[in-house]
């Protein structure tokens, strides 16, 4: 079949045209969340019966060349469905991530800049037809299984928002499915590079991980994270995320692609601490686009620097009255930013500005003098932690004064506070207490805790 009307013009456009009309009619009626109210019965009844009426009159127009639209419908609901699609799509890739399903690995389609997204009409009968047939089961139907299905045709389609929202719709009816987190992640990485949507890629590599820690994980979602943290520059985890899916899949084509993503990592010189602090000198000194260009080039020498050099610093400066305490606050607020932009973690940014827009959450008086006691105690605690000292109770004060000072980085404290002081005594009651840590962390797009 897919041979005939391929190579017939006439009927490769008819059938294109039609079937891509009926899925429009479709698409109009948008994704309804579960318990929504249905379009007017007579109404859609009507839409129905158009869209399908064309159809038929597409099959028969083929059917009039000789061939039969399709062999046979296949059985086992929405995941044949998909699986009839992927097999439809062969080797033709459409999106960077893995979707799940059974798509096999092909060369990835790039666009050059300036171009649309490649919509259905660049797309063969087979793989029309198998759309056509999940929007049609689609139609009226708002399980997860339903709307996932309804995302991957959106992805095919090249509509990432659409791909968003459905697979967004079908994670919460059914949030402890991991191929559904998977296919999610996957559509938020394809929204972030079509519309270049930062923001997408930390919520990517969340869904990915949720996935994971989900003892049915599909290897697609290893494969998302691992895109996900190569996106967002944290080459380390990265590295350790295609290991990670190179143990399970270790001889797929997309395990070839992910030994070379692996072998294309950029392994970083270890250089001293005084070159590392001159490049951040000089990226301070050339403003703004230095230091986005060493964010984007070296995010952990630039984290390192805000961590253990401008914040005790601005500490000190603040707790003793000195002039340059706006100079290392607005430092501060610029790499924080910087940060934030290349690796999509908003700890160093939002940190920044709590020191000079204290959140609700503070309950000083004073809130910023909070924080500055709070980041000097912290330099006492890492002190006697190196030196090999008891270190707990000054940890605990540190993160108290933050904590009143309303400063988010008090979450990063309460972390050391429990690995420090808790995790050997109490294992279990840590363990619960950084499972609540990282939920406040994944709403907060603190990545790195």
């Amino acid at each position: 079949m897919d041979e005939h009307v391929a190579g017939c013009a006439d009927c490769y456009e008819v059938f294109s045209e039609t079937v891509q009309f009926g899925l429009e009619e479709g698409d109009a009626a948008g994704v309804r969340p579960a318990g929504a109210a249905e379009a007017a019965p007579a109404a859609a009844a009507r839409r129905r019966a158009f869209a399908l009426a064309s159809l038929a009159t597409a099959a028969v127009l083929v059917l009039a060349a000789g061939v039969w639209l399709s062999r046979s419908r296949p059985d086992g609901g929405s995941d044949s469905l998909v699986a009839a699609l992927a097999e439809a799509m062969g080797t033709r890739r459409f999106v960077e991530p893995r979707v799940t399903g059974g798509f096999r690995h092909g060369r990835l389609v790039t666009l050059r800049s300036g171009d649309a997204p490649q919509g259905l009409d660049a797309q063969s009968p087979a793989v029309l037809a198998a759309v056509a047939r999940i929007r049609e089961e689609a139609e009226g139907d708002t399980s997860p299984e339903a709307l996932g299905a309804l995302g991957v045709t959106y992805l095919v389609s090249g509509d990432a928002g659409a791909a968003v929202k459905a697979l967004q719709a079908a994670v919460a009816q059914k949030p402890d499915d991991a191929r559904l987190l998977s296919d999610l992640a996957a559509a938020y990485l394809v929204r972030a590079a079509q519309g270049d949507e930062p923001a997408d890629i930390p919520q990517a590599l969340e869904a990915a991980e949720r996935a994971i820690a989900l003892p049915d994980a599909p290897a697609e979602a290893y494969f998302n994270r691992a895109l996900a943290l190569e996106r967002l520059h944290l080459l380390d985890a990265a590295r350790t995320a295609w290991e990670e899916y190179l143990q399970r899949d270790s001889s797929s084509g997309w395990a070839d692609e992910a030994r070379q993503r692996l072998g294309a990592l950029p392994r970083e010189r270890r250089s001293s601490v005084e070159e590392d602090r001159a490049r951040v000198r000089a990226a301070l000194e050339g403003g703004r686009a230095a230091v986005d260009a060493l964010a984007e080039q070296s995010p952990a020498i630039l984290r390192e620097h805000w961590t253990n050099e401008l914040l005790p610093a601005w500490a000190e400066a603040h707790l003793t009255g000195r002039a340059d305490a706006r100079t290392q606050r607005e430092r501060l607020a610029l790499l924080g930013d910087a940060l934030t932009r290349a690796t999509g973690d908003a700890l160093a940014s939002d940190t920044a500005r709590a020191l000079t827009e204290a959140g609700r959450a503070a309950a000083s008086p004073d809130p910023v003098r909070a924080q500055a006691a709070g980041f000097r105690a912290l330099q006492e605690a890492r002190r006697l932690h190196d030196v090999q000292e008891p270190s707990c109770e000054a940890f605990r004060a540190a993160e108290r004064g933050l904590r009143a000072g309303g400063s988010p980085y008090a979450l990063w404290l309460r972390q050391q506070v429990v690995d420090t002081c808790l995790l050997r005594s109490d294992p279990t009651s840590a363990l619960a207490i950084l499972d609540l840590l990282g939920r406040d962390a994944r709403a907060g797009r603190y990545l790195e805790l």
